[in-house]
């Protein structure tokens, strides 16, 4: 016989009713009772059956014991250590879950189930083992059932010609026996197919009485079965037809549509159309109007300008807002606004240092009342004349301060200090600390007389090993926190409105300790020269998970990435400036060129945004997985590897942001239930224990694991594309949160590296690429038309093939980007 393939399986033992006499009546026009034994398995091994308590895992040899992991619907029973599945070798393999039921010895009429997915050979290989009495076990493609009479065997398989057994699918398999006529029927069932019955054996002899232990997955270590398990039941009586359809649909519960998983995400403050175009003059420039103009934009972003006159000439041109600029020097003269270092002297950033030698551009230092004067008072001056948002750039203030120059040691600071360690540290620290009296602490002093540092350089060489830095840092960075909260305040009252207010930052960052305001202004525009996939998909994961928008501000080094970056940024549902007017970085030595991107360079993907805004606004990303990020712990090199893996999967997936150093982010098990795998790219033990328990709750909805547990294998099952062209291919979904929506959007990305000698091109296009567009992904039904946009280009419609698993849409040519458009009915 044909040994089985490998597959995942989960199985059900069932035995009808609450009764244990052997004249049970029959159940025909009955709902299906509760099972004695139930285990769902979901993280645990409570038997939510009648008979409770709690089943036990054994390792019959080591390294190869069960443990936890992906089940039919949620988790389930990872059996895939076992060295081999079954065969005729007595040696010990495999491990088991085993369920204390004496109560299942006694029946003379049940039902056994169970779902299972087999990896490998598993012939012949137990899924369910009541020894002596009866066994369900799998023999290649075929079931098998055995019960012990009189000490003899009496083994019943499923004919050749009716083997149902199916390789890389769910499997479900049903036994009832009815001990009053000797019959037992054999049900089965794929996870998209409800239960056939297989056959049904005759003269099935009674089984002796059992040893009153159930064993899940293995005969005492010799018969190991090799996949996984899920859902196992045993009901006191013989099922009937119909109650067997209504256990496997309990089992395959309808997953939610892509519109309901968008339904989702959280909810972003409606700043933006995501057929937005936004430009920033970080000044008035000759050619800002015109440039406004060709490129199409929408909004005018990060302008240090309050002229009435120019922010109407840009409303003019087509800017629906106009946002103007404060940042973090409040000017030369402006000695009560300063950050000081140790020795009190002003501070320059090392990048400021060329801006002008004459009168150096001094940082600020936000615990000071007259630097929050001075952004309060440029702020409001460009509201007055006109401005819709404000940007703060380099809001790090005394942190980002402190991290190159070693400050800020003002009197304002010193005893905003003092009063945080007075509030923050415990009688322990201060004993610990030596800190005897906090009233009169100065950490100047402190500095000189404990540790005699006294000069700004000495500070910065040591400043990270000493005792009372962790607390420092901590304060700088409550302090600008402190301040942000009274700035928004202030900027509020004075328009009478909530006032837009961004920050010069990026989720490239996304650890709190990086990106501690993120609660308290309405979205990141952030500098950034790096576009590669990953590290993109990243930043607007982490945005999307927080329900922020995220700008990016590119530095733009080559014209081919740079338009990638921006195919994909708009892809994930996020706006890349118009790479026009970029500051490019400066030095002690000099400031480098400003960039000045062309219409000819970059004009055409803008143009394409503004012209499709129909398939734009209104859409977000869906995702069938989520992964779990630890932001107070943020591990980049774990987080990259994952998206990466996501991401050539064509899986689509989402962030689930946790983290509460600087502002609160949980688990909602709410949004967990959209999900079907949930996946932890962080130390599960790490996580606070509110979400350590939503994790839990939710292992019997989705598959709940590490990345480390995370196969390749597993990873396709969840994904929604199968691209079949060259790697580096992408279909990113996006879909309007309607239940009545029949269009779904699939952007596709090109980003297939060059060859070696190849023309480097803005467009690079391929011919004749495809993807499989899967079941799981369908509105409804299948698609009914497919229309393909490109930049630049004219819309055609494609080409649908109808293929087993799905749709095939078949794509003429692609240059670096293109939307199609699939209508369902």
């Amino acid at each position: 016989m044909k040994p089985i393939p490998a597959v995942l399986f989960c199985w059900s033992v069932a035995v009808v009713g609450a009764s244990l006499v052997a004249d049970t009546p029959r159940p025909d026009a009955e709902r299906t009772p509760r099972p004695l034994i139930e285990l769902l398995l979901a993280n645990d091994l409570m038997n939510t059956g009648s008979l409770g308590g709690e089943a036990r895992l054994v390792e019959y040899a080591a390294g190869q014991g069960p443990r936890f992991g992906p089940g039919r619907v949620g988790m389930g029973l990872d059996l895939t250590a076992s060295s081999r599945g079954g065969g005729s070798d007595r040696s010990k393999a495999g491990g088991a879950a085993l369920v204390d039921a004496p109560a299942v010895g006694q029946l003379q009429c049940f039902t056994v189930s169970v779902w299972f997915l087999p990896i490998g050979p598993n012939s012949p290989a137990r899924l369910l083992y009541y020894g002596p009495s009866w066994d369900l076990f799998v023999a290649g493609n075929a079931i098998g059932f055995k019960t012990r009479h009189d000490r003899q065997d009496r083994p019943h398989l499923t004919p050749k010609d009716r083997s149902p057994v199916v390789e890389g699918v769910w499997n479900f398999v049903a036994i009832t026996f009815d001990g009053r006529t000797g019959q037992a029927c054999c049900y089965h069932a794929l996870e998209d197919a409800p239960p056939q019955l297989i056959c049904t054996w005759s003269n099935v002899p009674k089984p002796d009485r059992g040893t009153a232990v159930l064993e899940v997955g293995n005969l005492g270590g010799i018969r190991p079965f090799r996949g996984w398990i899920d859902n196992v039941r045993v009901f006191d009586r013989a099922l009937a037809a119909e109650q067997i359809k209504e256990l496997v649909a309990r089992d395959c519960p309808p997953r939610p549509s892509l519109p309901e998983r968008a339904r989702s995400l959280p909810p972003r403050t409606p700043l933006f159309d995501h057929s937005d175009v936004c430009l920033s003059s970080r000044s008035k420039r000759p050619n800002s109007i015109e440039t406004i103009r060709a490129f199409r934009a929408s909004r005018l972003m990060w302008c240090y300008s309050a002229d009435a006159e120019f922010i109407q000439q840009c409303k003019q041109a087509g800017t629906k807002t106009f946002q103007s600029a404060i940042n973090s020097l409040p000017g030369h003269d402006n000695v009560l606004a300063h950050c000081l270092d140790l020795e009190g002297r002003p501070m320059v950033a090392p990048w400021m240092v060329a801006f002008n030698r004459e009168k150096p551009v001094y940082w600020g230092c936000n615990n000071r009342p007259k630097f929050l004067e001075t952004s309060v008072q440029r702020a409001t001056r460009a509201l007055e004349a006109g401005a819709d948002w404000i940007q703060f750039d380099d809001w790090a203030l005394i942190v980002s301060a402190g991290a190159w120059g070693g400050a800020c040691f003002c009197d304002d600071c010193m005893a905003a200090f003092r009063e945080y360690l007075a509030t923050h540290l415990t009688e322990q620290d201060r004993a610990r600390l030596e800190l005897d009296d906090l009233a009169t602490f100065d950490y100047r002093r402190h500095l000189a007389e404990r540790h005699g540092i006294r000069d700004a350089k000495a500070y910065k060489t040591q400043r990270r090993s000493l005792p009372l830095a962790p607390y420092f840092e901590d304060f700088q960075r409550r302090s600008v926190r402190k301040f942000f909260t009274e700035l928004r305040r202030r900027l509020d009252d004075a328009a009478g409105r909530r006032v837009p207010l961004s920050i010069n930052s990026s989720f490239f960052h996304p650890a709190q300790r990086d990106n501690f305001i993120v609660d308290l202004v309405d979205f990141l525009q952030g500098e950034t020269w790096h576009f590669d996939l990953a590290g993109l998909t990243m930043a607007c994961k982490t945005a999307e998970g927080l329900g922020q928008w995220q700008v990016f501000v590119p530095k733009p080094r080559d014209v081919r990435e740079m338009r990638m970056g921006i195919a994909a940024v708009y892809a994930m549902g996020q706006i890349m400036l118009v790479p026009w007017d970029m500051y490019m970085g400066s030095d002690a030595s000099g400031i480098k060129p400003r960039y000045y991107g062309t219409v000819e360079e970059y004009g055409d993907l803008y143009h394409f945004i503004r012209d499709h805004a129909d398939l734009c606004d209104g859409c977000v990303n869906p995702a069938v997985v989520g992964v779990v990020v630890d932001l107070d712990h943020f591990d980049r090199g774990r987080v990259t590897r994952l998206c990466e893996r996501l991401l050539a999967a064509q899986t689509p997936f989402t962030f689930l942001p946790v983290g509460r150093s600087y502002y609160p982010c949980h688990l909602k098990r709410e949004r967990l239930n959209t999900l079907d795998m949930v996946v932890v790219a962080a130390n599960r033990d790490a996580l606070p224990e509110e979400d350590r328990a939503v994790l839990q709750s939710a292992a019997g909805e989705a598959v709940v694991l590490a990345d480390s547990d995370l196969s390749d294998t597993l990873l396709r099952r969840y994904s929604l594309f199968e691209v079949w062209g060259p790697k580096h291919i992408y279909v990113i979904p996006r879909v309007k949160p309607d239940a009545a929506t029949r269009t779904l959007v699939c952007h596709v990305l090109n980003r297939v590296p060059m060859h070696q000698g190849e023309e480097r091109q803005a467009t690079h296009e391929l011919k004749w690429v495809s993807f499989l567009l899967k079941r799981r992904a369908f509105l409804g039904g299948p698609p009914t038309g497919a229309r393909w946009h490109m930049p630049g280009a004219k819309s055609i419609d494609l080409e649908l093939e109808p293929l087993a698993d799905g749709t095939r849409v078949i794509l003429p040519r692609l240059p670096l980007w293109g939307v199609v458009e699939l209508t369902f009915r």
